[in-house]
């Protein structure tokens, strides 16, 4: 896995930066490196910029992580994907170190987050095509009370990466569905931002005021002469919208 970083503000890069522009929420190209599998864009406050990660093609691991988040006790919460032997699961790791096995029966568990209150988590199970809220205890990491939140249509695409804004809404990259999704807490589908390539990852905000969407993409071989932008990482500012700076582990190694 590779990760990659870029700053705004730099002059020389190895990547070409796109136009900054916003025209009725389309997101331009901010890097055009043509990842294979761009996933997790975060803004660092403290270093002024973005990373993120590059899944290669080509790389199979028996137990496959996918997707990660911390609590504000700094847990972290991150799951398996499922195998032909093992169904996925949900693990937290807390800040001694140790593991705990949280839910059971999943197939791809994928974008995770936290409503404003920290009374609810989370979690995308990508093969589901659905958005799971928990009841979810701040003082011990506990999830309970399993519910289907948002299920998507099967042609909409898979439901990918999240990120949850100021306002508690919910933010849904779709895989192979070439959109964005924003939806209310209560999971109704209120806005919808397209984007010319199919295979949407990851969404999260970034820039110092958080009002700038990152959006991550990905690309199979053949988009190398189909698809000029699969791939890349794109951006919309926004003053519509505002994003929360993430969450960091504490876990003691």
């Amino acid at each position: 896995m590779q990760v990659e970083r870029y700053k705004p503000e730099d002059t020389e890069q190895q990547c070409v930066k796109g136009d900054i522009s916003m025209t009725n929420f389309l997101p331009t190209v901010l890097v055009n490196c043509h990842h294979h599998n761009a996933e997790n864009p975060l803004w660092h406050s403290q270093h002024e910029r973005i990373y993120w990660t590059d899944i290669p093609e080509g790389r199979v691991f028996r137990y496959q992580l996918n997707d990660a988040i911390a609590d504000p006790e700094g847990r972290v919460f991150s799951g398996i994907m499922a195998t032909n032997e093992k169904q996925g699961r949900l693990y937290r790791i807390d800040t001694d170190g140790s593991i705990h096995d949280l839910v059971q029966g999943l197939q791809v568990p994928n974008g995770m987050g936290f409503s404003l209150d920290y009374r609810y988590f989370y979690l995308t199970d990508s093969d589901q095509h659905t958005i799971f809220r928990f009841d979810y205890d701040r003082a011990t990491g506990a999830l309970s009370n399993q519910q289907p939140l948002i299920k998507t249509p099967i042609d909409q695409g898979v439901p990918d990466g999240l990120t949850v804004d100021t306002d508690g809404y919910i933010w849904s990259a779709q895989w192979n569905g070439s959109a964005v999704y924003r939806y209310s807490p209560a999971g109704e589908e209120v806005l919808r931002i397209e984007l010319p390539t199919p295979k949407i990852s990851c969404v999260a905000f970034g820039k110092k005021d958080y009002k700038t969407l990152l959006i991550s993409s990905a690309r199979e071989e053949k988009d190398i002469y189909e698809d000029k932008v699969a791939g890349d990482l794109f951006h919309l500012p926004t003053e519509e919208f505002t994003g929360q700076p993430e969450l960091r582990s504490r876990i003691k190694l």
